[in-house]
């Protein structure tokens, strides 16, 4: 044997004679020294080490090592522990109690140990006073000797179904059937076991009884990277070469093979591997070029659409989708809609990557102006501008939108408010009319009538419940329009046990069918600071709390709708618009549409509000 990169330790490394022998003599300093055989060699081989001691010092011991390689992925420790490169890790018994510590055929004696280097060593990493004897040199293939030992049983089959399967995966020994693959490398299997597993590979490799069934079968579709994992699938149902990099291969090949449980597989791999953007869309890109694009519920398709979809996107999330990748994201309405992106911010993000594919960079001028425009749609004072209002060009329209009409269709224009679609309008002129017409329909199929001459205007009036025991706190104007909360202590010194908050009603309920209108000028929300988000507006039942309400400081809720900020209603009028036959409302905050609906409140309904001391509102 040799020293091995520790040029130190060939001063306390003993060698014997017959350099079979090695001794670590150093007693301090470095704890370990390294050693490797003086050879390495290809074929079947079998080699014995006797481990005569393994260190002086208890805090060595286990640092003992029988390794393969420089990189000491093979190994078996001083302290039991089994370790080698994709296996798992393995406990055996304490070496000083076995003489003879290693007999290989390619395995260890207990443990099976694959994926090793094409050229290896053996290596030693000694503790102190360490010493390892190699009682057979190694042997090469044609040496009678090392041909007995490769015929001997593997003392590990018979105890694990998946691990005795395993030792026969791509083993010519135990296959009876050759596979070619695409990339010209040689592959075996059991005819048997892949015929049970798949009907193409039954139908494959198992003629009529009259025919001779083939022994060796090219398969000019499928690479070696493909058959392998699914050899893998096939034998075990398990795939340690499945990666991020392989994975639309490996899909296809189990379409290939009519393999649906190995798609399955693949597909939760990729939901629980990936976890960036970039790589998201380069594997759907590769997916869209090879695979089947018209199977909607493709799993793999499922899986990334939901990736990307599930998330609130920002820009430049899209960039590393192709085009026809983009137009597969979108494809599924449903899963577009229920998006958390914004409809319009989605629209957004499209137009950028758009710029991306046509090669735009992000200093480019119509690229940062019409991102700009579309960042602020509710901020417009102008009824109408053209995109070179605004510094872009009709070139660069032109150019993004050739780009963007594959898959315009499938962005959820309805879901944008009017503002909004007023901008697209003006801007986007290569949408079809016929798109955009039916996105303002559905501001209208809803059952939310917004033309003001159609409702007819109420004036409501405020009951204070006389018999209530905070009726005195409730002060009415004379025709009942305007109701102010009176009452004012400190909340920090508040013992009176009057709420920090008093509910009041309208008069009588909203009628039950018809478009009406009213209008609540709010002049204070509260004297203290604190308590103005208890101030609220809205309907509500005769019982309970406000189910539909707006708040002091903007935020707006109703029953079965989600929840909106919009800004304080400290002296604003809020004008209210219902449909009662369709039992929605809609409402704007100075004359300006909010584009929020309540719906399905109940037949009988009143006008509320929750006050904090010094509150004001009133019917205008």
């Amino acid at each position: 044997m040799e020293c091995g990169q520790y040029r130190l330790g060939c001063i306390v490394l003993k060698l014997s004679d017959n350099k079979s022998r090695v001794t670590n003599d150093y007693n301090s300093g470095y704890k370990c020294l390294q050693i490797i055989s003086d050879s390495s060699t290809a074929g079947l081989i079998e080699w014995n080490i006797t481990v005569h001691t393994i260190g002086k010092h208890d805090s060595s011991k286990k640092t003992i090592l029988d390794r393969i390689g420089g990189a000491h992925q093979w190994s078996i420790t001083g302290r039991e522990v089994v370790i080698g490169a994709g296996t798992e890790t393995y406990n055996i018994s304490l070496l000083t109690s076995t003489p003879s510590l290693s007999r290989m055929t390619g395995s260890f004696s207990q443990v099976r140990v694959s994926h090793l280097l094409k050229s290896a060593a053996i290596a030693h990493v000694l503790g102190t006073f360490a010493v390892s004897q190699l009682l057979i040199q190694l042997q090469p293939q044609d040496d009678p000797a090392a041909q007995e030992s490769a015929e001997m049983p593997n003392p590990e089959l018979g105890f694990n179904l998946k691990q005795d399967l395993k030792a026969t995966l791509n083993n010519p020994d135990y296959s009876d059937v050759i596979f070619t693959c695409k990339d010209g490398v040689i592959m075996y299997a059991s005819r048997l076991l892949l015929s049970i597993r798949s009907k193409r590979l039954h139908n494959l490799l198992c003629k009529k009884i009259h025919e001779p069934s083939p022994s060796k079968v090219s398969l000019p579709e499928i690479t070696s990277v493909q058959l392998a994992v699914v050899l893998e699938y096939c034998y075990m149902e398990e795939t340690p070469s499945l990666t991020l990099e392989n994975v639309v291969e490996v899909f296809m090949a189990a379409e290939f093979f009519i393999l649906p449980r190995l798609q399955e597989i693949v597909a939760d791999y990729v939901k629980v591997n990936i976890t960036d953007f970039a790589s998201a869309g380069r594997i759907l890109s590769k997916a869209v070029e090879i695979l089947e694009t018209n199977a909607g519920d493709n799993a793999l398709f499922v899986v990334i659409r939901q990736y990307f979809l599930s998330k609130k996107l920002v820009e430049g999330q899209l960039a590393s989708l192709s085009r026809p990748a983009l137009k597969v994201l979108l494809e599924d309405t449903a899963v577009t809609k229920g998006s958390p992106t914004d409809s319009f911010d989605l629209f957004r993000f499209v137009v950028d990557w758009a710029f991306e594919i046509v090669g735009k960079t992000s200093e480019d001028e119509d690229r940062k102006n019409l991102l700009a425009f579309l960042n602020n749609p509710h901020d417009r004072r102008e009824m109408q501008v053209a995109p070179s209002d605004y510094g872009i060009s009709s070139k660069a329209i032109e150019d993004i939108g050739k780009v963007i009409m594959p898959a315009v269709k499938n962005i959820p224009f309805g879901a944008m408010c009017l503002h909004q679609l007023a901008a697209i309008v003006d801007i986007m002129t290569f949408i079809p009319d016929n798109i955009l017409c039916a996105a303002f329909r559905e501001h209208v199929e809803f059952g939310v009538v917004k033309c003001a001459t159609a409702f007819q205007k109420v004036v409501f009036t405020w009951n204070v419940d006389s018999d209530s025991r905070y009726a005195s706190y409730l002060q009415l104007s004379e025709n009942k329009s305007k109701v102010t909360n009176i009452h004012y202590t400190p909340l920090r010194v508040r013992h009176d046990g009057v709420p920090t908050c008093l509910r009041i009603i309208s008069d009588s309920a909203l009628p039950t069918a018809g478009l009406i209108e009213w209008s609540i000028t709010i002049h204070t929300i509260g004297n203290n600071a604190s308590s103005q988000s208890l101030f609220s507006i809205g309907l509500a039942k005769m019982e309970g709390e406000h189910q539909w309400r707006i708040t002091g400081t903007g935020v707006v809720t109703g029953a079965g709708t989600e929840t909106y900020n919009i800004s304080s209603l400290a002296g604003t009028t809020i004008t209210f618009r219902a449909n009662m036959t369709s039992r929605v409302c809609t409402f704007l905050v100075n004359g300006i549409d909010q584009n929020l609906v309540w719906k399905d409140f109940p037949e009988e309904v009143y006008l509320s509000a929750s006050l904090p001391d010094g509150a004001s509102c009133e019917f205008v």
